[in-house]
């Protein structure tokens, strides 16, 4: 009798053992899918976020103030804007690259990656260090059209990079997990 107890108490271990293994498995499967579902999800979030902003800068460069090209009736725009939609400031370059900012500053930015609007192209740049106060934005740069849609200028929303951090910290896995941002090199933000 102690042998066949011995013998189920052992058939028994292993079934529970191997049970065990394939419940682990799938476990460990299904969480790996949900991470990268989840994943997936919030980037499609960022990117939509993101596509808002350009969606807010696109209906700026159509406003006649705008494609003016005259400071006076562009600053009291731009200063609504800001507040609106949340940037910290606005520049708008003229064809030569200087640029006006609703913050009171002319500066050169020709020699930028945020003049490449002038190309009649959006513009976004990485996430950079300003060099005059050393705070951290991301830039958004589109072309402003004059009415026979001639690139007259180039209009550069400095965004804080708190907002992508806001959105990601609504973005956790559980109570454990969190997201982090990195950039094309893989340099974590």
């Amino acid at each position: 009798m102690g042998t066949v107890q011995t013998t189920v108490i052992a058939i028994f271990m292993a079934s529970f053992y191997r049970s065990f293994l394939t419940f682990s498995e799938t476990l460990k499967r299904n969480t790996e899918r949900n991470i990268i579902l989840r994943t997936a999800e919030s980037s499609i979030h960022i990117g939509n976020s993101i596509k808002s902003l350009i969606n807010q800068i696109d209906g700026m460069i159509c406003r006649t103030e705008i494609r003016s090209m005259k400071w006076r009736e562009q600053e009291p725009v731009l200063n609504l804007e800001c507040k609106r939609c949340g940037f910290e400031s606005i520049q708008v370059a003229a064809p030569d690259g200087k640029a006006k900012s609703t913050m009171g500053y002319e500066e050169n930015l020709k020699d930028k990656d945020c003049f490449k609007a002038i190309n009649n192209e959006t513009y976004i740049s990485e996430p950079i260090v300003r060099d005059y106060d050393g705070k951290t934005v991301v830039l958004f740069s589109a072309p402003i059209q004059d009415k026979d849609d001639r690139v007259v200028g180039v209009l550069v929303a400095h965004m804080d990079i708190q907002f992508l951090f806001n959105i990601m910290q609504n973005m956790r896995l559980e109570e454990i997990g969190y997201g982090f941002i990195i950039n094309r090199e893989g340099k974590l933000l």
